[in-house]
């Protein structure tokens, strides 16, 4: 439950940052990289890699899951500083993907718990209907990461009650 606690701590803190530094959503978290001056970007480097090592330590179950989730974030933060290289960005790409539905799929199998899931698939299609009404402009990848890690934060915190 630590684990989590301080995972969710360091994600809300970071988003909290990105909010009031910019006044708007950006369009994804890994923009954060490139909006922030150098220093300042080492900081989107510190929260992705923080979280991604914390995740294996979920080993209640079987672990896979939350190692795979874990290395595909650190994967997605890593490439995320190349955006410009088509080979890296679709691999920045696969690899957040990986890293959210791996987590997911840790939380279902390990715990029977697919609650987190259906509030990301729920999430997923509200989202993507304000996307097409045109509510939700170039923003639509920053809110399916917040509710991405929202939806694997939860799922984690009900486990360890």
């Amino acid at each position: 439950m630590l684990i989590t606690i301080i995972q969710a701590i360091i994600f809300l803190s970071f988003i909290s940052f990105l909010w009031i530094k910019f006044k708007q959503p950006l369009p994804s978290i890994s923009e954060s990289w490139y909006r922030l001056k150098y220093p300042a970007n080492l900081l989107f480097t510190i929260f992705i890699i923080s979280i991604g090592i914390l995740m294996p330590y979920h080993i209640v179950g079987n672990p896979i899951f939350f190692l795979l989730s874990g290395a595909g974030l650190i994967f997605t933060g890593v490439a995320s500083m190349f955006k410009y290289d088509i080979i890296i960005g679709r691999i920045h790409a696969i690899c957040a993907f990986i890293s959210g539905i791996a987590a997911l799929a840790g939380l279902g199998v390990n715990f029977d718990y697919w609650i987190p899931t259906l509030m990301f698939l729920l999430s997923f299609w509200i989202i993507k209907t304000l996307k097409i009404i045109g509510l939700i402009k170039q923003t639509f990848v920053w809110w399916l990461e917040i509710v991405t890690f929202l939806s694997v934060i939860i799922g984690l915190i009900y486990i360890y009650l």
